[in-house]
């Protein structure tokens, strides 16, 4: 399968000392909405997981007002990475 030059380097920061991204995590690709599309594209393509993440929040503070996703690579992600090392 071929994927395009962000699609990878977003594998590859999933792969590496991210490991994971959410709504808040600290990084971002360009936006936080350009993120979560890359992400989707590469759960279309069997790469990345999708899981509700309950968020961060303070002792006594209110429930977020909007879903939290966290998403991961799985471990088709990790063998397409190594698979295409040269990417």
């Amino acid at each position: 399968m071929k994927l395009g030059c962000n699609q990878i380097d977003v594998l590859k920061c999933l792969a590496g000392r991210h490991g994971a991204y959410h709504r808040g995590c600290g990084w971002v690709w360009d936006t936080d909405s350009g993120t979560v599309r890359i992400l989707e594209s590469l759960i279309r393509h069997n790469l990345v997981e999708k899981q509700h993440h309950p968020g961060f929040h303070y002792p006594g503070a209110p429930p977020l007002p909007y879903p939290v996703f966290q998403y991961s690579i799985n471990q088709s992600g990790l063998d397409w990475l190594r698979e295409n090392k040269s990417s």
